[in-house]
C-alpha cells in the first residue's frame, strides 16, 4: 500500500465534505464509474426485449 494512501484519502474526504450539495451530485457518477465501471454500464443498459435462447439463428445468405 502507498505510505501516503491514508493521507490522500483524507484530504479527498474532506474536499468532498467542503462541497454544496448540487457539486456532490456532479462528482457521484464519475466516482462511481471509477470504482465499479462494468457494473455501472450494466445498470445503465437498456432491458433486452428479445427472449434469449440456446438457439441460433442463421445469418441470411448476402451477410455470410
Amino acid at each position: 500500500m502507498e505510505p501516503n494512501f491514508d493521507h490522500n484519502r483524507q484530504e479527498a474526504h474532506a474536499l468532498l465534505d467542503m462541497l454544496t450539495a448540487e457539486k456532490l451530485n456532479a462528482v457521484r457518477s464519475p466516482l462511481e464509474v471509477m470504482v465499479e465501471p462494468l457494473a455501472r454500464s450494466l445498470a445503465s443498459a437498456p432491458t433486452e426485449e428479445e427472449e434469449i435462447t440456446g438457439v441460433a439463428t442463421p445469418l441470411p445468405p448476402h451477410l455470410r
